[in-house]
């Protein structure tokens, strides 16, 4: 690894798998300080063994309350900098495993051809016709590298609970002036989510959230009104498909009342 670079991971939990040590197993290697942020999963063996296993290239933070994906990114961001002096952030699910070899040598290769950036993104697909690194606004929060600088001025924003988090943010690093680059080689393997009868499943639940989260970044001007349509139609007609027609009714409208309103946190009533 190059030592120039320092690199801290941070994984954000909840009733995590197996699949979550095999990324732990990976990341030894490759960054130089884990921290995982448990947001108060139930009984977990998983979390019970790596709480028996922890070194001093590793931390557990385990949450008494789940209050969202943000919360623990920003709890575990704060702790990763005030453990020591971390340049960049490596965020991820416990669902992802990364698959490079280098990350160092992947951060120091994009700086040598981009400047100012803030955002590598790791995917989990390759097209084999595109360059190696090419611009994006939009990452998923999962396989970030983020310049730890930017936290000095930017936090996820906790009021959103889950849910189009990654876009509040991302929008917010490139307004202080950041550049967002995605690698174009698959870097990590990432589960994409919960699928039904052969479609993507969203709970009625999250479909709130992506719906009142959504409608609130379309009224303050952070997505454009056709990733907004798209977000809405797309997982509406989703939770339709599954024939789960009055429980998307509600959600939806729900979602969008309260986004109008600005009615934000966790909801407890859907």
């Amino acid at each position: 690894m190059n030592n120039d670079i320092s690199i801290a991971a941070l994984i954000v939990t909840y009733n995590p798998d197996k699949r979550l040590i095999e990324s732990l197993t990976k990341l030894e290697k490759l960054v130089d300080f884990v921290v995982i942020v448990d947001n108060n999963s139930n009984k977990s063996p998983v979390l019970d063994y790596i709480s028996n296993n922890i070194f001093n290239d590793r931390y557990l933070i385990q949450l008494e309350d789940n209050l969202g994906i943000a919360y623990a990114l920003n709890t575990g961001i704060k702790y990763i900098l005030e453990k020591g002096h971390y340049d960049y952030i490596l965020t991820l699910d416990q669902d992802t495993v990364p698959l490079i070899d280098d990350i160092k040598e992947l951060i120091k290769r994009a700086n040598s051809i981009y400047s100012n950036i803030g955002i590598i993104a790791l995917i989990s697909k390759m097209d084999p016709k595109i360059p190696e690194f090419t611009d994006v606004k939009f990452p998923m929060t999962s396989g970030n590298i983020v310049k730890s600088e930017i936290f000095k001025y930017i936090k996820y924003r906790e009021e959103f609970f889950i849910d189009s988090v990654d876009f509040d943010f991302d929008y917010n690093v490139r307004m202080h002036g950041y550049r967002i680059i995605q690698y174009n080689y698959r870097a990590i393997d990432h589960n994409v989510g919960i699928t039904k009868n052969g479609f993507p499943y969203e709970s009625s639940e999250r479909l709130y959230y992506i719906i009142r989260n959504s409608t609130v970044l379309f009224g303050e001007n952070k997505i454009t009104f056709r990733m907004y349509i798209f977000q809405a139609f797309y997982w509406i007609t989703m939770g339709l498909i599954h024939w789960e027609i009055l429980k998307t009714a509600k959600s939806s409208v729900k979602g969008f009342k309260d986004g109008v309103n600005k009615k934000l946190g966790k909801n407890n009533d859907i």
